[in-house]
């Protein structure tokens, strides 16, 4: 809930993000070294975003994790955000920032 004459932050991955695969660390299981593997996916044609964290020891995956969210664009954000009453909603430049692009709306 935001009061009147307040403001928002609101961050997203970029609409123009492309799927990735990076090795995050090496970690030690047990004794046994295992590299931490982030990888992400986008499938436009449904509107789906999916992640994985996965533990690798060599070239097998010994753990997995997925997180699948709905890929919300940049302008169905802005869209929301001006139905829920937001005015002087921009998308605002983070020089810093190479993931996300970020909007500020004020209530």
């Amino acid at each position: 809930m935001v009061k009147s004459g307040g403001g928002l932050y609101i961050d997203k991955f970029k609409d123009s993000e492309l799927g990735h695969r990076e090795k995050l660390a090496t970690i030690s299981v047990g004794g046994q070294p295992q590299d931490l593997i982030f990888s992400s996916q986008r499938s436009p044609e449904d509107k789906l975003r999916r992640v994985y964290m996965e533990r690798v020891v060599g070239d097998e995956v010994v753990a997995k994790e997925t997180r699948i969210t709905y890929d919300l664009s940049g302008e169905e954000l802005v869209g929301f955000m001006k139905d829920a009453g937001f005015s002087e909603v921009e998308k605002t430049e983070v020089s810093e920032e190479k993931h996300f692009d970020v909007w500020l709306g004020k209530k």
